[in-house]
């Protein structure tokens, strides 16, 4: 008997157990039930918004389109810079101005005339070496 007692303290606690569980699970059931409810409430309160994102769209087109002329005008200027340089460095490489007249004329000019005919953009240190290597021609 004492096996049968076992037994059916045994099934009395699992019955115990089953019907907590299942109380439980139908607190939850309500629970949810609340919740969709809710859910359904505010849905139905506030439609769906879409988001119109056309006026972000056209920055972004228009931001897109003022960084390609900046690019072009960065790769016109760019082009520019190089232009200038080879054209001082041509300007720089070639003899002053009157190195080549009295080449040409074959009698070295005075002081004065030494200065005038120096261009106006070849720095001074340049024009006072000139003049000494006029000297000693």
């Amino acid at each position: 008997m004492d096996s049968m007692q076992d037994s059916s303290r045994t099934m009395g606690g699992l019955n115990a157990r089953l019907k907590g569980f299942l109380e439980q699970v139908n607190r939850l059931q309500e629970a949810n039930q609340r919740l969709e409810a809710q859910i359904a409430d505010w849905g139905a309160r506030s439609p769906p918004r879409s988001q119109d994102w056309t006026q972000q769209e056209q920055t972004v087109n228009e931001l897109r389109a003022q960084v390609g002329n900046l690019l072009m005008e960065n790769a016109k200027l760019a082009l520019q810079s190089e232009s200038m340089k080879s054209r001082a460095a041509a300007i720089q490489a070639r003899p002053p101005m009157s190195w080549l007249l009295s080449k040409q004329v074959g009698c070295r000019p005075s002081s004065k005339q030494a200065l005038m005919l120096v261009r106006p953009e070849t720095p001074a240190p340049i024009t006072a070496t000139f003049m000494l290597e006029r000297k000693n021609c």
